[in-house]
């Protein structure tokens, strides 16, 4: 119910009115894509996908594909040395933030994550962490007025040095994704 705060537009909310009054239909269609992909009549039946949940989701509802398999991303893989002058920069101390990831997805959950944090500051100020959201294109639309805004750090997509920094120097990692 909170997928119409992530895009705001009348396009999105034609989207999400249509996907709840339609849900049989939606859901049917996009099985009915899937189906046809791996009923698809080709030299090969591999099924290349990004993760180990979109593989297993395949699987879960389509047991007879063949084979699927898990290509990460063709960028390098190995742990870059970021500097942490972004995080600085930012005002963020070192060790001292709860970061959540794909801020800007509504599935990810983090529109609920941000609120309950909001409210576990207002129930302890004395509290010494801040919160760190990545992916959020338009923090203001997304997630409303905050009472104590000054604790949030919103970010819009990060490089991925940077991102790798702000995992490894996260005190904790919030992600109550709903489909995961």
């Amino acid at each position: 119910r909170y997928e119409y705060r992530y895009d705001r537009s009348l396009r999105g909310l034609v989207k999400y009115v249509g996907k709840h009054l339609l849900r049989d239909w939606y859901v049917n269609r996009h099985r009915r894509r899937f189906r046809a992909l791996i009923r698809t009549k080709a030299r090969t039946k591999t099924i290349i996908v990004p993760s180990q949940h979109t593989k297993y989701s395949l699987l879960d509802a389509f047991p007879a594909a063949d084979d699927v398999r898990v290509l990460y991303s063709p960028q390098q893989t190995a742990a870059t040395t970021a500097g942490t002058e972004p995080l600085e920069d930012a005002g963020i101390v070192l060790g001292q933030y709860v970061l959540l990831v794909s801020g800007g997805r509504w599935i990810k959950n983090a529109y609920r994550a941000v609120h309950a944090l909001d409210t576990l500051f207002d129930r302890h100020s004395s509290l010494d962490l801040h919160v760190v959201v990545a992916g959020v294109e338009d923090a203001a639309s997304v997630f409303g007025t905050l009472r104590n805004r000054s604790r949030f750090h919103f970010f819009d997509y990060v490089e991925r040095p940077v991102l790798e920094s702000l995992y490894r120097h996260a005190h904790s990692l919030l992600y109550p994704t709903l489909n995961e």
